[in-house]
């Protein structure tokens, strides 16, 4: 009897081919339902990516994670921390599942990539702090930090390789950003070298975003097919659709052999440096037109990783046609492909670097809403209190006029309305509707604040690391009010970390009475003002300006 011969999976044919097929998305369900364990021990998955828009859907679904949000929220927990949590359980449990991997290829695979808060992209010393803390945390060998490639993360990346801490490089587009971070890369491994540190025990991927490109420059050739009528031209631009982003990763990874092959890089391999694989991320084809694995097949290349959402590792392992070194071929044509968008006036390298910028916003957005929702959870799990209740009595003489009123409101929509920034409540002239509207922002500050909570959570963890004992508020009226109420009618801890102090006053009595309490060294001021010139407050941003200045002479 013949033995049927069963076909390989085609994510083993692109290892043999060189190529590392990781899985862009993780979730509680991944994890407890076992797939994951399958994917890693039976279909040759070698990695895992993360980022706030795959936690934002995989925590906001709910599914295993609604038992630790409530048990964390009922144990005082901010809405960090419990972010923190449940991120930092998944990733070393996706950890520990990819440790036989990472161990049995000598660290070259297994690896789980964990992203610094996005709102921190432009905040390089604040980026460098979150990515140690992370690792201390997770406290895996196989985990990788994900820094976006802004130019204040490039120095991070360098410090991070020089500190051992493996960094996995985000929201790369274009070969400038691939230069940078490569460059990051060399510049960290040297410093070990240096310091005579094992290069060894760190490694590095460079994620360049591939099927975005596509994507934005696809809507500018449609615009120049609306535009144009000279056949041969429409010909001509209708064969670059869909070919922008290959072409661009193409010459990518022609930029990463000649680094392998330069006497700089030759160096630190032999003194045991891994190369920093190209990883291919945004691989899922955003044209519905285009196939599931036309960002897949043409990008098969030896040191390259493909991190691959769950839609198109799935259709890997129905069958991808698997060619080795498929990206070294047709790099002629991807440099005239590049060359033909530039002459019909598209620059690929200002479509990057707008990408770049966008996809900050992006994963900015997606880490809002999670906050949002966890803020919601956090209402929802807070012990409840019994609602103060009032009882008033309304004058005889008034109520009739009271009552009246309260009718008119309701019959012309008036609650309604102002909600809904209804500008002919006050007027409908043109020049005023716009200005009415802009006054009205307030309406739905107490929805909007929900998704921006976090930053206070993190200001008062970063002023509490740094030994800030008291924060002083200096303001006048409308800027202090609402935060005088707050500090009134709020619960407090009854041993706070920080003080909270309120002058609305110049009095020069009220001024002494906090600064009697205070230690300058250990203060932090807010000052408060909507227009930055009302007197009073500049007074006293003035007055301790000075005085602090003079407490560090």
């Amino acid at each position: 009897m013949q033995k049927i011969q069963l076909k390989q999976l085609s994510s083993f044919d692109l290892q043999a081919a060189g190529q590392s097929p990781w899985l862009d998305t993780i979730s509680r369900q991944l994890l407890n339902s076992g797939v994951l364990k399958e994917f890693v021990q039976k279909k040759g998955l070698l990695g895992v990516t993360s980022n706030p828009s795959i936690f934002q859907k995989a925590i906001s679904s709910g599914e295993g994670y609604e038992k630790d949000i409530r048990t964390l929220f009922r144990s005082g927990k901010s809405v960090l921390e419990v972010y923190d949590a449940l991120t930092i359980s998944d990733i070393q449990r996706a950890c520990d599942l990819m440790l036989p991997v990472y161990k049995k290829s000598n660290r070259e695979h297994g690896y789980i990539s964990l992203e610094v808060l996005p709102v921190l992209a432009y905040r390089g010393e604040e980026t460098l702090a979150e990515a140690r803390r992370l690792f201390k945390l997770v406290k895996r060998p196989n985990l990788m930090i994900k820094v976006p490639a802004t130019a204040e993360g490039l120095p991070v990346i360098e410090q991070l390789i020089g500190d051992g801490i493996n960094v996995n490089i985000t929201l790369m587009f274009s070969i400038q950003d691939y230069c940078q971070v490569a460059e990051a890369y060399l510049r960290g491994l040297e410093r070990r070298l240096k310091q005579k540190k094992s290069l060894a025990a760190v490694h590095s991927v460079a994620s360049v975003f591939v099927s975005r490109i596509d994507a934005v420059i696809d809507q500018k050739l449609e615009a120049l097919l609306k535009d144009t009528v000279d056949e041969e031209k429409l010909v001509l631009i209708q064969s670059l659709r869909g070919k922008a982003a290959v072409a661009n990763s193409k010459l990518i990874y022609q930029e990463f052999k000649t680094i392998l092959n330069s006497a700089r890089w030759q160096k630190l391999a032999k003194a045991g440096a891994a190369p920093q694989k190209v990883l291919w991320a945004s691989t899922s084809p955003k044209n519905p037109a285009y196939s599931p694995l036309c960002y897949v097949e043409p990008l098969v290349g030896k040191e390259t990783v493909n991190t691959l959402p769950e839609p198109t590792w799935k259709a890997v392992l129905e069958g991808a046609k698997v060619v080795p070194d498929a990206v070294e071929e047709g790099v002629t044509e991807a440099r005239a492909v590049i060359d033909r968008l530039r002459s019909f006036g598209i620059d690929i390298n200002a479509v990057c670097v707008d990408l770049k910028k966008a996809g900050v916003k992006l994963f900015e957005q997606a880490f809002e809403d999670l906050m949002r929702t966890l803020e919601l959870k956090r209402i929802e799990h807070s012990p409840k209190k019994n609602p103060a209740k009032v009882a008033f009595k309304l004058p005889e003489e008034i109520q009739e006029a009271v009552k009246s009123a309260a009718d008119l409101a309701v019959g012309d929509r008036l609650h309604s309305r102002w909600l809904e920034k209804d500008s002919s409540l006050w007027s409908t002239e043109e020049a005023h509707i716009k200005v009415i509207r802009n006054r009205l922002g307030w309406v739905e500050i107490s929805d909007k604040i929900l998704s921006r909570v976090y930053e206070i959570d993190l200001l008062r963890a970063k002023l509490v690391s740094r030994g800030i004992k008291d924060v002083v508020l200096l303001g006048m009226g409308g800027s202090s009010l609402a935060a005088e109420v707050f500090s009134i009618v709020l619960p407090r801890a009854s041993t706070p970390a920080l003080r909270f102090h309120l002058l609305d006053t110049t009095d020069p009595q009220a001024i002494a009475a906090v600064e009697s309490k205070i230690n300058l060294k250990k203060s932090f001021f807010i000052v408060a003002s909507k227009s930055g010139g009302t007197i009073e407050t500049v007074s006293q941003f003035q007055y301790f300006y000075g005085r602090v200045s003079k407490a560090y002479r």
